[in-house]
């Protein structure tokens, strides 16, 4: 139990004080309070507390790098898809004014299909 305590109180940054007794924290204006059942080793969690603190800000920068991924390959696709439109429109156009000017093309003269 204590371990799934100390990983909630990390992952939200809500430590705040840690002695022999326990810890406390505070969450929206309430206070929250653990009282160990045996002896803490008081440097044995804080590095518990900081390797969750390490773990947490390494995912919030992996979920930052993969917003950022999904991003420019939307915004690639996205462009992709108007590059090749633009394209096609102007190679339509190219063909309806070489029909248009050889005279031999299926098109009307206004180049409406």
């Amino acid at each position: 139990m204590f371990l799934g305590m100390m990983q909630i109180v990390t992952a939200h940054n809500w430590y705040i004080n840690i002695n022999a007794k326990g810890f406390s924290a505070t969450y929206k204006d309430q206070d929250i309070s653990y009282t160990f059942v045996t002896d803490p080793i008081s440097r044995d969690i804080n590095a518990l507390i900081n390797m969750k603190q390490k773990h947490a800000d390494s995912l919030q920068l992996e979920l930052f790098s993969m917003n950022i991924f999904n991003t420019l390959r939307s915004t690639k696709i996205d462009y992709n898809i108007k590059s090749s439109s633009s394209q096609l429109r102007h190679e339509r156009t190219n063909l309806l004014e070489n029909y248009r000017w050889n005279g031999d093309g299926p098109f009307p003269i206004n180049g409406r299909i």
